[in-house]
């Protein structure tokens, strides 16, 4: 089936709370066959929502083998994060205005390789 709701809540009328709360669902069923209805947006505050449990298992399966995918993308920004870290930190580079831009790019790049560099003899493993 296509396009079903990630989530619908199920219907109740206008039930006061303490009905509510003390009421039986195979009770307020078997009144009336129309007295629980569902609706993609919650109407009343006694609405119940329930998700399709099948869309979500499917979208934290895709979100996972998405994320393997990038796996190493997300590695190599992470070592270059770290490596630029390191690099300020161990040389106490300073970022004066008049040469900010050249070295940024330039410590960047070199974050870049060695996160390139460590990612490569990670894959050899």
């Amino acid at each position: 089936m296509k396009n079903l709701p990630l989530r619908i809540y199920l219907n109740f009328g206008e039930i006061d709370e303490e009905d509510y709360e003390n009421g039986d669902f195979d009770e307020i069923k078997n009144l009336d066959e129309n007295a629980v209805t569902w609706c993609e947006d919650k109407v009343f505050d006694t609405d119940e929502e329930y998700l399709n449990i099948a869309l979500v298992n499917k979208i934290v399966r895709d979100a996972v083998e998405n994320a393997k995918g990038n796996k190493w993308q997300l590695l190599r920004e992470k070592y270059a994060g770290m490596m630029i870290q390191g690099i300020m930190a161990n040389h106490g580079l300073s970022l004066a205005k008049d040469n900010r831009d050249m070295l940024c790019k330039g410590i960047a790049l070199f974050a870049i390789e060695m996160a390139d560099a460590l990612i490569a003899e990670l894959k050899k493993e």
